[in-house]
């Protein structure tokens, strides 16, 4: 089994997300590809998130009705920090040895992947997956900091080239505290959770983090 993973706080889950998603699954010919919420993100430090189970909720609403896509507990229901590397070992673990696991990155946190724990171990579970701007081709170069600090990052990479929708989820969070809509950057079904449980209504909502490590 080829299993994608796609890790972040989804605060909330949004259009652009799904469509990295589904380019990662058909680009890669991943069997499945698993939305994992972060629990507590580490690199996110005093940044704000909401509540876990409304992030969760948001992500099974976006995905329902998709065979290849679902949604994973595994980093809200472990305490403390979420580290990726955790994740990867308990996700080899559960599927078995023969499971090629393939984790979703955009080139912003691939810059940072040094930083992260135990990065050496990280490349020994997975194939990471970063996102390119279409054109750009696999001249793109990476970061230099993490290829000084892991030299068999390279090896362990491959990119997906796409075309980026301009969508995050700060922007998304911003816009509802500020009563604008949100229609056609979000599923329908999540917009109307949004407004169903208030979420974002806050002045702090713009500042939030959606990457988790």
């Amino acid at each position: 089994m080829k299993l994608g993973i796609m890790g972040g706080t989804f605060d909330p889950i949004h259009l652009g997300h799904l469509m990295i998603a589904e380019r990662a699954r058909r680009g890669l010919g991943l069997d499945h590809v698993l939305f994992v919420p972060a629990g507590v993100p580490w690199l996110r430090g005093d940044a704000r998130v909401s509540d876990a189970d409304h992030r969760l909720n948001m992500v099974e609403l976006a995905i329902k009705g998709s065979p290849h896509f679902s949604a994973s507990r595994i980093e809200i229901d472990r305490p403390g920090a979420t580290y990726t590397v955790d994740t990867l070992e308990s996700l080899k673990a559960e599927y078995g040895d023969d499971a090629g696991l393939v984790f979703i990155i955009g080139s912003d946190a691939l810059s940072q992947v040094h930083r992260w724990k135990d990065p050496e171990r990280l490349l020994e579970l997975c194939t990471l997956a970063m996102f390119q701007r279409a054109g750009d081709g696999c001249s793109q170069t990476l970061p230099q900091d993490p290829l000084d600090q892991l030299p068999n990052l390279e090896q362990r990479l491959v990119r997906v080239e796409w075309s980026p929708v301009d969508i995050s989820s700060s922007e998304v969070r911003q816009r509802v505290s500020l009563g604008n809509t949100v229609r056609y950057m979000v599923p329908e079904c999540v917009n109307k959770y949004i407004q169903r449980h208030n979420l974002y209504r806050s002045a702090e909502g713009g500042a939030r983090g959606d990457h988790a490590t």
